[in-house]
């Protein structure tokens, strides 16, 4: 299967689980029923309470704005491709809302262990030998001599090298401070929603930038890779690994299917995972040859 692009693989996630719903649901069937009863007790109290409040709110502000700059359109038309602008943007401020008060309740811990069992179930399924990171090197040669047989293939270090298991508590420690920042970002960008579709994207894109890191931290672990190799690794991917996080965002803002759209995302991660360790599979091999020839 040939790499697509970054932003695919999520809705890639969602065909995959239904395509392999038997093989994968026990890995996450209990945990998704579990997030849906506590998605819809958040959803359904903060919707009656604050959906109108919320619309009213930005009704005043979008005449205010229409108000105030004249190259904007009549105040009496606020609508966009058929929606109405004020309603759309409480939808998306209630979404962020429920969304985060999800997370708070389930705890981020938590969904990212059950992710992390999904991913190595995708990986193991698909029968994708992991190895170490392999990199080409490559190195100036003559423009007459176009076949790169200069350039050579480099196998990590770090492969080799003992894993340092952290604490549990020091675990712990980390995806706490960890989650307290994507919290704080949360809420500081939760605003933009009151803007009328432009906010919600800009909100999308914040927000889905903070969690590049973490799209592929398991596949890290399992390859060993040192720091430096993981961010060498997603600059040079940035733009994919943004469109991908961008999507996953925007899924999971969708008040109850959110939830398993959060799990679909993990699928699409190690779908893209093992795409990306086929031509490393190929680097490896080729290696594995070069250094059987050189004896």
């Amino acid at each position: 299967m040939p790499q697509q692009s970054g932003a695919q693989y999520p809705l890639l996630g969602i065909v995959y689980l239904f395509q392999h719903f038997r093989k994968l649901a026990p890995q996450f069937i209990k945990s998704l029923v579990y997030s849906f009863c506590i998605t819809l007790l958040v959803l359904l109290p903060l919707s009656a309470f604050t959906f109108k409040f919320q619309r009213r709110m930005i009704h005043a502000f979008l005449r205010f704005l229409f108000a105030s700059f004249s190259f904007l359109p009549s105040s009496q038309s606020m609508t966009f491709l058929g929606f109405n602008l004020p309603a759309w943007s409480a939808m998306a401020l209630t979404m962020g809302e429920t969304t985060l008060l999800v997370t708070l309740v389930m705890g981020e811990v938590f969904k990212r262990e059950k992710s992390k069992g999904l991913f190595q179930s995708v990986m193991s399924y698909n029968n994708i030998p992991l190895g170490p990171l392999a990199t080409v090197q490559h190195h100036e040669h003559n423009a007459k001599n176009s076949d790169h047989s200069d350039d050579a293939i480099q196998i990590s270090s770090a492969a080799g090298k003992p894993v340092v298991n952290k604490r549990r508590r020091d675990v712990v420690k980390d995806a706490s401070l960890h989650f307290g920042q994507r919290v704080a970002l949360w809420l500081i960008t939760l605003p933009l929603n009151f803007i009328p579709v432009v906010g919600s994207l800009i909100f999308c894109y914040i927000n889905g930038k903070a969690i590049v890191p973490d799209i592929h931290s398991r596949y890290f672990d399992m390859k060993r890779m040192t720091e430096d190799e993981r961010k060498d690794w997603i600059r040079e991917r940035q733009a994919d690994y943004t469109a991908f996080a961008f999507v996953s965002q925007a899924l999971e803002l969708i008040p109850v299917l959110g939830i398993l759209f959060g799990f679909t995302n993990a699928i699409g991660a190690a779908l893209w995972a093992v795409d990306l360790e086929r031509p490393q599979d190929a680097l490896r091999k080729k290696k594995l040859e070069e250094t059987y020839k050189a004896k």
